[in-house]
C-alpha cells in the first residue's frame, strides 16, 4: 500500500496542470500529439519508436497515453478530493458499535405455538 499523498503534492500536481494546453488532446498516430485545434504539443513515433538515425521518442502507445493524460488527470484528481470528502464526512459520524457476535436476535413477531 503507498502512503496517501501530501497537500503539497497535490498541489504541485494541480500547478502543473494548469501550466498545461487546455484538453482534449488528440495522438494523431503519425507521431504528434495536438490540441482540438491542431496545435502540435508533442511528438512521438508512429511505429516502434525508432524515428530514424539516432532519435529516439516515445512508441505510439506513449503518445496516446499522454494525450489522455490532459483529461484523465483532472478526473483523478477531483476523484482524489470526492473521496477524500466522503472519508472526512464518515470520520465525523458518531461511531456505531457493532452487533454482538453468535447471538440470535429476537423474533421481530411473536411466535404462537399451538397444541392439538
Amino acid at each position: 500500500m503507498t502512503k496517501p499523498l501530501e497537500t503539497h503534492e497535490l498541489s504541485a500536481i494541480r500547478a502543473r496542470l494548469s501550466g498545461c494546453v487546455d484538453g482534449p488532446w488528440i495522438h494523431r498516430g503519425d507521431g504528434f500529439i495536438e490540441t482540438a485545434d491542431h496545435r502540435v504539443i508533442g511528438v512521438t513515433c508512429a511505429g516502434n519508436g525508432d524515428c530514424g538515425g539516432n532519435v529516439k521518442l516515445p512508441r505510439v502507445a506513449h503518445g496516446q497515453f499522454l494525450a489522455a493524460a490532459r483529461e484523465d488527470i483532472p478526473r483523478l484528481l477531483a476523484e482524489v478530493d470526492r473521496l477524500r470528502e466522503e472519508v472526512e464526512r464518515l470520520c465525523a459520524q458518531p461511531a456505531t458499535e457493532p452487533p454482538p457476535k453468535n447471538v440470535v436476535p429476537a423474533p421481530k413477531a411473536p411466535v404462537a405455538f399451538g397444541v392439538r
